[in-house]
This record gives structure tokens, sequence and C-alpha cells, in this order.
């Protein structure tokens, strides 16, 4: 077989044929690399088992599995890891030996292919201290996350409590005698901020389980919801606001003959995004005006409008309306977390989500869902 010998030495493969428990026998031509090794042998076409250990030190152990392997009845390769050996041409050879158990022949190849064998030593390193980058990620996700979820349950608490304070002085207020002018009206000023400080505090962990994927179950093993009920609970809850704020919600259905439609997604989650595309509209109608949430459907989407008269969003921050920290409309608002929520909860679940301005004034906030 001088064709397949020539192959293994142009492949710079040593060949060697387990010719008796302790010596084995060179197959063809001897590449390159190897000739300073098998120049003081006396007999350059056998080698003993002593002497290649003795040569390659590294084969000592390897070669007890690789006669276990040699002894078996079934063929089969193993392969050793990387080794250095001193080369007697200059610097150190990286070698790597495999036994290959064949019908007819027990074979030891080794590979002294220094580009092919540096470049698998390389890319091996590469993933080690990919490795070691990615564990420590993890443990500072992990820090992160934990620091996170105590500053919120720390924040929480505390606003529960200023809360309840507030409310409990509000309830004692006495209906007549001595009571300063101003105290129900401070009192109803804490207890708005405590309760929008909570509501931000929600924003926040809300987009903090979108971004790390903690925020529930995947896409296909999402449960069905009624996004008509959805709508309509959202509203419910919001009604009282929007009446103290001399604002009427309307809701309105393409389809009158039915609640739905059903979608796939979560109720909870599709009634925080209806609640901060309400509540945004809110926050700019004009007293006396009129929010209306309108339902249809669209090609297999289920489709929802948020229209209000308020000033619209400005030009230059059509762009980035959705990305984190945009503040939604001129003149005040949140951190703009609400609405980067809404397109990270929506796009997740397959849908879109965007912005229109109405003529002459206005502003109008949609989102499409697949339904089911």
């Amino acid at each position: 077989m001088p064709l397949s010998t020539d192959l293994l030495a142009a492949l710079d493969l040593l060949a060697l044929r387990s010719i008796e428990s302790e010596c084995f026998e060179v197959l063809g031509t001897p590449p390159a690399w190897a000739a300073p090794f098998l120049r003081s042998l006396p007999d350059a076409g056998r080698l003993s088992r002593a002497w290649l250990c003795d040569t390659f030190p590294f084969l000592e152990s390897f070669l007890c599995d690789a006669a276990q392997l040699w002894s078996g009845p079934a063929p089969g390769r193993i392969e050793s890891v990387s080794f250095a050996v001193p080369w007697p041409g200059g610097d150190d050879l990286l070698l790597v030996a495999s036994a290959l158990r064949l019908p007819t022949d027990c074979l030891l190849l080794i590979d002294g292919n220094q580009a092919h064998l540096h470049e698998q030593l390389r890319l091996l390193q590469h993933a080690r201290d990919a490795h070691l980058v990615h564990q420590r990620l993890q443990r500072d996700v992990l820090k992160r996350d934990i620091l996170f979820h105590s500053i919120v349950h720390d924040l929480t608490s505390q606003l529960s409590a200023m809360r309840g304070v507030f409310q409990l002085l509000q309830g004692s207020l006495p209906t007549s005698g001595a009571v300063p002018p101003e105290l129900p009206g401070l009192l109803a000023a804490g207890l708005r901020a405590a309760t929008k400080q909570e509501a931000l505090i929600a924003d926040i962990l809300d987009v903090f389980r979108s971004e790390t994927g903690s925020d529930g179950a995947p896409l296909d093993e999402a449960t069905s919801c009624d996004l008509g009920a959805c709508i309509d609970e959202t509203v419910k809850l919001l009604s009282p606001s929007a009446s103290w704020r001399r604002v009427t919600l309307r809701v309105q259905r393409a389809d009158t003959a039915s609640r739905g439609p059903t979608i796939r997604a979560e109720s909870r989650r599709v009634e925080r995004v209806l609640s901060n595309l309400i509540e945004n509209a809110l926050r700019y109608a004009s007293r006396g005006s009129e929010i209306t949430v309108t339902l249809g459907q669209r090609d297999g989407m289920a489709v929802v409008f948020v229209d209000d008269d308020g000033p619209g969003v400005p030009r230059e921050l059509g762009a980035q309306l959705f990305e984190k920290f945009a503040r939604a409309r001129s003149g005040g608002g949140k951190t703009g977390l609400g609405l980067y929520f809404c397109r990270l909860t929506i796009t997740r679940w397959g849908g879109q989500i965007g912005y229109e301005p109405r003529q002459p004034r206005g502003a109008r906030f949609w989102f499409s869902l697949p339904t089911v």
C-alpha cells in the first residue's frame, strides 16, 4: 500500500503497525519531523515499545489504553491529548497519538502536523479563556440580580409603609375641629407620590425581568387569554383615576358579537401593557376629553389602538420612543421605561407595537398580537 503510506507521510503522520506486544513496524516513508528520532536506530523499520516510551514519554500511559483497544474484537479508535516533546532539530514538537483497531491491522498513528496542532491548541486555549470569562460574567450577573432584588424589596417595603401611614392619617382626620386647612391636601399629595413611586418600581422590575428572560414561560408554553377581557379589566381598574382627571375612558370593538379575540399570551402581562399605554394617555389628555381603546382584527392579528387628544409626541423622539429611558412626551412623564417594557413584551410574543400622530392633535399608540 505505497500510496496510502506516502499519503500518511505527506500529512505528517508517523504510521506504525503493532506486530507483537512489544514491537511496532514503520509503514512507508516516515514524515520529515520523525527522521531525526529514527536516525539512530539500528533497524529503522522496527521500533520497540521501550524505545517509543523513552523517545515519546507521553505514550507510556496511552499505549496501555491502546493495548486494550487492540485486544478487543471490535474496530475502534482512541486519541490522546496533545503533548510537547523536545525535537533534535530545534523547538519542541506538538504531537498527538491515535490508536486504530481495524479488521486486519492494529495501528498507532503519531500526528506531527505543527500548523494544525498549534491551531487546535490556540482554539482550545481560546475556548478555555472564553469559559472563564463566561463563568465570571455569570457570577457578576448573579451578584447584580441579588443586589437589584434587595434594593427593590427595600424600596417597596418602605413605600408600602409610607402609603399605609398616609392612608391611616387620611382616615383619622376629624370631620370638624381644629385641622390645618392644608393638611388634607398634603396627605393626598403624599399618598399620590408614594403610589407613583410604587408604580415606577414596578416598571423597573418588569423591564429587568423582560431583559433577563425571567418573566415567565416561553412563548410556546404560554397560556391563551381573552384580549377583550384584558381590556375591560384594565379600563375598570383605571376608571377612578380617569374620573379624577375628568377624562372618559371608552372601549369600542370592531366585532360587537364577541369579547375576544383569543391570543397566545399571559393575561397579567397584557393588562400591564394596556395599563402602561392608557396611563400614558391619561397623563396628557386634556380635562373633559375622551380616551378610546379600540379592539379589532386584521390578517390573523388582534390589533389594539389607544387614542387620546393630548399634545402628541415630538417628532425628534419618534425614532427612539420605545427605547429605554426615552421620554414619551414633552413636558413631563416618567423615566421612559413603560413603553420600553411594552415593546419587549409585545415583540417577545411575536407582535408589533408603534405610534402614529392624530390630526389635528393627539396620539395613537397601537399594538398587534397573533390570534390563536
